[in-house]
């Protein structure tokens, strides 16, 4: 049975700016299906733009600072137990918070038990939340459906004064 997230929306929907980082070392742009679809999902409500970079902690972390006057990062890859997946090592050295509940949201809302040896995380860094998801598209899916239902309270909650 499919869980229904309630939507958690304060204040006006308006066009974020949000940047997409897929981390891999065997991907580019245009093979990129996980970042293609977070750019698909996001295009019509927001203003994006995309990049990629290796999984390397330097480059990880090169872009997220190239990027943080953004509303919002969401970084698709390198959040899973191998040696090489260092997303959340690097980023966590940035980070002012990190939102535990967004990880584990996904992970029972994903359904499947391999979510569980994701780290799937979000993390504010100044005004910026900055997502992480999991490589594989159909976790992407779930990811957004998640972050679709959040984004705008947590951009009220890092705004208001």
């Amino acid at each position: 049975m499919e869980k229904e997230l309630p939507r958690h929306d304060m204040g006006e929907r308006k066009r974020l700016k949000i940047h997409i980082l897929t981390v891999s070392s065997s991907r580019s742009l245009e093979t990129d299906e996980s970042g293609k679809l977070i750019e698909d999902f996001m295009h019509t409500e927001h203003q994006v733009s995309r990049s990629l970079c290796p999984d390397e902690q330097t480059r990880i972390l090169r872009e997220i600072f190239c990027n943080i006057e953004k509303d919002a990062i969401i970084v698709t890859g390198g959040t899973g137990p191998s040696v090489k997946d260092v997303t959340i090592t690097a980023i966590s050295k940035i980070a002012e918070k990190e939102i535990r509940g967004f990880g584990e949201l996904f992970r029972q809302y994903s359904g499947k038990d391999i979510a569980y040896f994701s780290n799937a995380s979000l993390f504010i860094v100044g005004r910026t939340q900055i997502y992480c998801l999991p490589g594989s598209a159909d976790s992407v899916k779930r990811g957004l459906e998640v972050i679709d239902k959040f984004i705008y309270h947590v951009y009220h909650e890092l705004h208001k004064e």
